[in-house]
């Protein structure tokens, strides 16, 4: 998802105030938590008229194919004509909101006719966003009773506090209190000189307060004035008889801000409205017992940390004050819940908040072909299982076969088409999802995997099965051979008749068949590292590990037989001779021999019939009619039923199609003790987790021994039970698999955006000579990296997690020089809070073609694109990177230069590259510890 900021706030005074502050806390936070958001920052030239703007905002969203643009401070009256809805096309807006206090306070903010028509034009355009991000609640229900904003399109996320507002020792905060003049306790009150901040009530009120304890109190207004504000101030104190106790600091660094917090005897903020209040959460941090009004957003973040009063009498407030300066027990108190208070107040929270917003407005559609219920298939139980989840958070278009309507009730999110209507509709989606497994269900599916490459979700690891019903068994010999051809090139024609001649036995269990089916594939998603490692070896990449998603199963511990006085083993799924059916029951016989009768063998799922009627065969051999259940297909209910009757499990496999078993993972988070085979994605299973037997054992004697070990060993059957459901719970969750889904989804989606360069608008500048920079050595490229397998356990890490700007160049040109294209192009470095740190920089140099050398150099003077077209960029002839004989993509890592650009913005002219490329540069960020 690309998500464009709006950096119009850095351009004026906003910068510096509350709306900068807030602004760049929330990028800093939502870059960090989103790591599957990519962002782009716009910075608007407003220098050229509004045409110049519509036309480079208008490239800048459909060069970088920006899917949601944030508006985060509508109200900068130098890019008011960018508050036009029509420009921005198809693109979804969020808007942050502040507050309403102009609308409010008509008389004291929009008495001017021009600020009041562009106010309320603001205010239109902010209603046609499609989420409108309020600070408070007490903005949003401002905004909805007095605007009338629709409510179900604004979303409270509030704010954070800053990390530096908080206790600190008192190291040299005598020599600063000094400096301000500040020699008794003090009240103190980050304000201003706008009516709404009540000055003059504050000082009337602690006029009241400070006379009744013989003036034993200062009052600190920590705040910007003017020489005429200052003096209104004195004689507001002057007449209230305060004057000598009243302390105007001006301007004040955030460096000792915090500390004057710390020292403040009580923090007093009785503001007429404020859209959020952060002065309030920042004293409370500090440790400073709060006054503040019992209005606004004041009261909502204070909530019962804070001593309300009415702000419009200022005998509420000295009464106030005088409560919190007489009684020490209170400000103590407020001081606790202070903290408390302040604690619930964090910038990843306001991100998650935002973060959830932007992707519940840009909802991903994906379409995917899968059987469904009724459809006796277990693929299609695990498509019903997971639907909850996957609709909540994607609209689903499902494309079915012929003959048959699914049990699935359609929704908003869901919606179920014939598979023959997904030609007209293939570009609607931002990913394709194939559910592959090896039957005849799935044949459907073929002609649209060739052609509209996607996700491949790949049940099963041989499609041995499926091909030959696809092509042999309708006679379709060429079909089969072109299959073949995918793994045996120019030998499948003779695999082909070997195999239709009976050479071959069982070809479908020795001969493995996939890549046909995966080479248009934008990944391919397996369920077991097995599974992984057969397809890198077979030349089959994107592959991505995830774990099947187990259903929730809510069965009581096993500690004794639970099918009443019989003991149960059981087999689950559907019955073919490679899962060891007739293994099972010959070593169930061996146990009946023994002289153990009360015990039972079930076999639940469905079952071939000419398969089933060996096995009644075998049962009558052995005698075992009255012991041995074939129960076939069950509903739900009786399949539930048989799981909680099941003392022990047999679920064995060989060969094995590298599948994965939805019944395994029943059994085990029923906590069901289980006899697995250890091959293929079974392995994979710990061993505390169930009984693990060779794959192909010499006879049924290994596995009758260790049925009988589970029938008689209670404490055994009560470990593996306790083991397989923590296992399954922590390593097979549907929220983690839905998680790990939605990466390929979203890189598919991703894959689908042009890399085209953002361009924004020609910087003019004067050409300033400069020193060629030292750099080290030039480095070797970056190997790319074709693959990411995250490992089972996160490691521990010192350092928070990192996030990535991606960047495309704000300036680029391309010219024609003799035999060869010479690329020139910069990058806007993005405003970064002060605790943010570039861990390192990538330049990514795609190639269109194989190249002898790659080379980048600096620019050494300023450039314009237009000034680009008359003559060449001026760079350095020393290169600062080279490489020879590459192909593909070229990285370099650039950390160096960043950091020079970073600490010196004047000498970032940005790059040649005597190649045609389109670059682009990410930036992995930190945060200061």
């Amino acid at each position: 998802m690309n998500i464009a900021f709006d950096m119009s706030f850095v351009q004026g005074v906003s910068n510096y105030r509350g709306i900068g502050r807030y602004s760049k806390n929330l990028i800093e936070h939502v870059s960090i938590l989103g790591k599957d958001l990519s962002f782009f920052y716009f910075y608007p030239d407003i220098n050229n008229g509004p045409d110049a703007l519509k036309s480079q905002l208008q490239k800048f969203l459909r060069h970088n194919q920006i899917e949601l643009f944030h508006i985060l401070s509508p109200f900068e009256y130098k890019n008011q004509a960018m508050m036009n809805r029509e420009w921005y096309g198809k693109t979804k807006l969020a808007v942050t909101l502040y507050d309403i206090i102009p609308h409010l306070y008509k008389d004291q903010y929009l008495h001017n006719e021009g600020f009041e028509a562009f106010y309320y034009r603001v205010i239109e355009f902010i209603k046609s966003c499609d989420v409108i991000l309020a600070i408070s609640e007490t903005t949003k229900q401002d905004a909805v009773q007095h605007l009338g904003m629709d409510p179900n399109k604004i979303v409270t996320i509030m704010g954070g506090i800053d990390s530096r507002f908080k206790v600190l020792p008192a190291v040299n905060r005598a020599e600063l209190l000094a400096r301000y003049g500040i020699v008794k306790p003090y009240v103190m009150c980050t304000g201003g000189m706008d009516f709404r901040k009540n000055m003059s009530r504050l000082i009337e009120g602690f006029s009241i307060a400070n006379r009744q304890l013989n003036h034993a109190y200062q009052l600190v207004l920590c705040c910007s004035v003017t020489p005429e504000d200052r003096q209104q101030l004195m004689e507001i104190a002057q007449r209230s008889g305060v004057a000598e106790d009243i302390v105007i600091t001006g301007f004040v660094p955030d460096n000792e801000i915090t500390d004057l917090y710390n020292a403040a005897e009580v923090f007093a903020f009785p503001s007429l409205y404020e859209g959020l209040g952060f002065p309030v959460l920042e004293a409370m941090a500090c440790g400073a017992p709060v006054l503040t009004s019992n209005c606004s957003s004041l009261a909502e973040i204070a909530g019962d940390a804070a001593r309300l009063v009415n702000p419009h009498y200022s005998s509420d407030i000295g009464a106030g004050l005088y409560e919190l300066f007489t009684q020490p027990a209170m400000r103590a108190e407020l001081q606790q819940r202070g903290f408390r208070q302040a604690a619930g107040f964090r910038w990843e929270t306001v991100a998650g908040k935002v973060i959830a917003s932007y992707k519940q407005l840009i909802r991903r559609k994906i379409a995917i072909f899968t059987p469904l219920p009724p459809i006796r298939s277990g693929i299609a139980d695990y498509m019903e299982s997971i639907l909850p989840l996957l609709a909540r958070n994607y609209d689903c278009d499902f494309y079915v076969d012929d003959d048959y309507a699914p049990n699935i009730p359609p929704g908003p999110t869901v919606r179920i088409y014939n598979h023959r209507l997904f030609h007209d509709r293939a570009q609607d989606y931002d990913a394709v999802i194939y559910q592959m497994g090896n039957s005849g269900f799935h044949i459907y599916m073929i002609p649209y995997l060739r052609v509209y490459s996607g996700i491949v979700v790949l049940h099963d690891l041989n499609l041995h099965a499926m091909s030959i019903e696809w092509t042999l068994s309708k006679d379709d010999v060429e079909t089969y051979t072109h299959v073949l051809s995918s793994h045996y090139g120019q030998s499948a024609k003779h695999v082909a008749a070997a195999i239709r001649n009976g050479q071959i036995e069982r070809p479908h269990e020795q001969i493995v068949i996939n890549k046909y089916f995966l080479n248009k594939a934008k990944e391919v998603i397996v369920h077991s590292r097995y599974c992984k490692d057969s397809l890198n070896s077979d030349g089959v990449r994107n592959v991505r590990v995830t774990r099947l998603p187990a259903k929730a199963a809510a069965v009581p511990d096993r500690t004794s037989c639970a099918g009443g006085n019989k003991f149960v083993f059981a087999s689950f799924g559907y019955a073919t001779p490679h899962k060891q059916i007739e293994t099972a029951i010959r070593a169930f016989g061996r146990l009946v021999c023994q002289g153990i009768t009360n015990i039972e063998y079930r076999l639940v799922g469905p079952i071939d019939p000419q398969f089933l009627r060996q096995v009644r065969s075998l049962i009558r051999e052995e005698r075992l009619e009255s012991y041995v259940k074939v129960l076939g297909h069950v509903d739900d209910a009786a399949y539930q039923r048989h799981l909680s009757e099941t003392d022990a499990a047999i679920n064995l496999r060989y060969p094995t199609y590298g599948e994965s078993s939805a019944s395994l993972l029943d059994i085990l988070s029923s906590g069901i003790p289980a006899i697995i085979s250890n091959i293929g994605a079974f392995s994979e299973f710990p061993e505390e987790t169930a009984v693990k037997l060779p794959p192909v054992p010499d006879d049924d004697t290994t596995l009758a021994e260790a049925m009988l070990r589970l029938y008689k060993d209670e404490a055994l059957r009560a470990k593996l039970s306790q083991h397989a459901r923590v296992y399954v719970a922590q390593h097979h969750s549907a929220e983690e698999y839905i998680r790990q889904l939605g990466e390929a989804i979203e890189n598919t989606a991703k894959q689908r955006l042009r890399d085209i360069p953002t361009i924004l608008w020609p910087l003019e500048e004067e050409f300033v000579d400069e020193e060629e920079p030292a750099f080290s050595e030039p480095q070797p490229p970056v190997p790319v990296q074709t693959e990411t397998v995250p490992p089972e356990a996160p490691a521990e890490a010192a350092d928070p997690p990192a996030s990535t700007i991606r960047l495309s160049p704000n300036r680029m040109k391309q010219r024609r020089l003799r035999r060869r294209t010479v690329t020139y192009c910069s990058f806007e470095l993005p405003a970064l809070p002060q605790e943010t740190r570039i861990d390192r920089a990538v330049l990514t140099l795609p190639l269109a073609r194989p190249a002898r050398r790659v080379a980048v150099h600096r620019i050494r003077r300023s450039w314009s694109e237009r000034s680009a077209r008359l003559r060449k960029p001026l760079v350095y002839r020393k290169p600062i990177f080279s490489a020879r004989g590459q192909r593909g993509t070229v990285q370099w890592d650039c950390t160096p230069l960043v950091h020079l650009w970073m600490a010196n913005p004047d000498k970032n002219h940005g790059i040649c590259v005597p190649l045609h490329t389109h670059p682009h540069l990410e930036l992995i960020l930190g945060t200061e510890g």
